[in-house]
């Protein structure tokens, strides 16, 4: 930096936002790390990251709905990851419960008996 002759004070910037950077990351930019991975890599990432996300919700046996839900959000997640280096995606802790609302059952009895 100091042959680009830029003030102390921004060099001081400079060095906190590559410290907190580092920090945050140990080093590894994962967003571009995922982003880099062949096609194969990046779907087992997505189905990890859907799984991880299913057995928060609904335990051993999810809904139709929220597997769905879980893997459109992955699907997206992963998809802002590698088209916007700049913003970091956060899984939602929980899904509300109107979206895991089971469907009614379908009445198979014949009326006509």
């Amino acid at each position: 930096m100091s042959h680009r002759l830029l003030p102390d004070s921004l060099r001081q910037q400079i060095r906190q936002y590559e410290q907190y950077k580092w920090q945050e990351t140990r080093g590894v930019d994962e967003d571009n790390l995922i982003c880099n991975l062949p096609k194969d890599l990046r779907r087992d990432i997505k189905r990890h990251l859907c799984l991880a996300l299913l057995m928060r919700v609904g335990g051993s046996s999810p809904s139709l709905g929220a597997t769905i839900y879980a893997s459109r959000f992955a699907a997206n997640a992963l998809r802002l990851l590698c088209h916007n280096h700049t913003r970091k995606t956060r899984m939602p802790e929980r899904i509300p419960p109107m979206l895991l609302q089971k469907p009614a059952e379908p009445d198979f009895t014949d009326e006509e008996q």
